[in-house]
């Protein structure tokens, strides 16, 4: 399909292109298969590389390992079948115990086709070595690395960390052939220009750059944090990213609608909602989350109320109403004491003494397993209240995590306004119908 767009248009994809940004490099070859380009910035003062390292999971180190190993394999095959698994969990135990590492060389660097070397400067969200830090298996850990400005017209370079891909057991991160939007600086000027221009319409992947960094909210300092990125399409693939110190994270994602959920030791877990479906071109954005200590969320005070006690007046305190769930059937219940501000997620203080005896009766029964479920009333866009609905049961479940349920026993999902316990007819009804509840999935 063709499109007509005007010389104002054109003018701005020129100005684009003398931003001088790759997303999603061409590389013609490169020494390990878990590292990745997301995209190359040159500005007016270095040129930007962001990276993303994905380790392996637990399953591919134990191949790795075998593979290296052979006789230690066929030993393994001789054991018993009871024997074999008790083995290869110790193996998995000290994997995890042990762990890989990453870091970067701080003798890297770019070189050109005619051997300008650009020297590597500093680098973000990963330790310089000799310093390291421990990856978890199965994540993704996202970093940049920056060097010294490339010249204008050197649009294919090397990275090397490394003269070989591997040395003394460390293996580097060498990029071979890879394309750069760097081109020879002209003027804008030189287009000539047209009333109307016809131009064939893109087809190529629209590519999102989300990054910024976690904040702590009373002293605005940097946190170490664990965030993860949940489309609310089921089709697209969750992300997730562990930060160092520093706190900074970057997201390479595509045009959706997205959850994003902010959690570090210490600090109470939030969530951010970004809906991005709207995007038609690729676009940078930079968004700080900020978390406030858990220090400094007070508890709900006991309900107070007068009494007159043998004639005199007395001050007591009146316990408050059951805050237990309230049974709909043998495995349905409510969390009728559960608050959240009128078309908010988040999560009112109000409500922790009912999710606690969650927590309790999760801890209670280690088998136990979950769904948590919202449901709004029938006020308002019904698309715009499921996605409230699915973020509400999102964040009881982050809280369930946060006191240490683990999440693979709890599911949550949204049903709007789709199916009321009462008529929306009043707003004493319509507050009724807007409740989380949780069904008991196995016991």
């Amino acid at each position: 399909m063709k499109r007509f767009i005007s010389l104002f248009a054109v003018l701005l994809a020129c100005q684009s292109l003398i931003a001088q940004t790759t997303m999603d490099p061409k590389v013609t070859r490169k020494s390990s298969n878990d590292t990745y380009i997301n995209k190359i910035l040159i500005d007016d003062n270095y040129t930007i590389v962001s990276m993303k390292y994905v380790s392996k999971s637990m399953q591919e180190q134990m191949e790795d390992y075998f593979r290296q190993n052979p006789e230690e394999k066929k030993q393994l095959d001789r054991l018993d079948s009871s024997t074999r698994r008790y083995v290869m969990d110790r193996m998995a135990r000290s994997f995890t115990q042990g762990g890989n590492t990453i870091s970067f060389q701080p003798n890297s660097y770019l070189l050109s086709k005619d051997g300008q070397r650009f020297k590597f400067v500093k680098a973000s969200s990963i330790p310089v070595s000799p310093e390291n830090i421990i990856v978890e298996a199965d994540k993704r850990y996202y970093f940049k690395i920056y060097f010294e400005k490339l010249a204008p017209g050197i649009e294919t370079v090397d990275i090397i960390e490394g003269e070989s891909a591997k040395s003394g057991g460390v293996s580097y991160w060498n990029f071979y052939g890879v394309e750069v939007n760097n081109p020879e600086e002209q003027s804008v000027k030189s287009i000539a220009p047209k009333p109307e221009i016809i131009v064939e319409e893109q087809q190529s992947r629209i590519i999102i750059s989300l990054a910024g960094q976690v904040l702590d909210s009373e002293t605005n300092e940097s946190i170490a944090a664990k965030i993860v990125c949940v489309a609310k399409d089921p089709n697209v693939k969750s992300d997730s990213v562990i930060t160092s110190k520093s706190g900074e994270y970057e997201f390479i994602i595509s045009p959706d609608d997205y959850l994003y959920t902010i959690s570090a030791t210490g600090y109470e877990s939030s969530e951010e909602s970004f809906d991005l479906s709207f995007l038609t071109s690729d676009k940078t954005f930079t968004r700080n989350f900020y978390l406030t200590p858990l220090s400094m969320m007070s508890e709900v005070p006991p309900m107070i109320e007068e009494e007159i006690v043998e004639g005199r007046n007395e001050i007591i305190i009146k316990a408050e109403e059951s805050t237990s769930p309230v049974a709909i059937d043998e495995n349905t219940f409510q969390l009728n004491k559960v608050y959240f501000d009128l078309g908010q997620a988040s999560i009112l203080p109000e409500s922790y003494g009912q999710l606690e005896g969650l927590v309790g009766m999760m801890r209670d029964n280690p088998k136990m397993r979950i769904q948590v479920v919202g449901h709004t009333d029938n006020q308002g866009n019904s698309k715009l209240n499921k996605r409230l609905s699915v973020r509400r049961a999102f964040g009881v479940r982050q809280y369930l995590i946060g006191q240490g349920i683990d999440g693979k026993r709890i599911k949550f999902k949204g049903m709007g306004g789709s199916t009321p316990i009462i008529q929306n007819d009043t707003e004493e009804n319509r507050s009724n119908n807007r409740r989380v509840e949780f069904i008991i999935l196995e016991k």
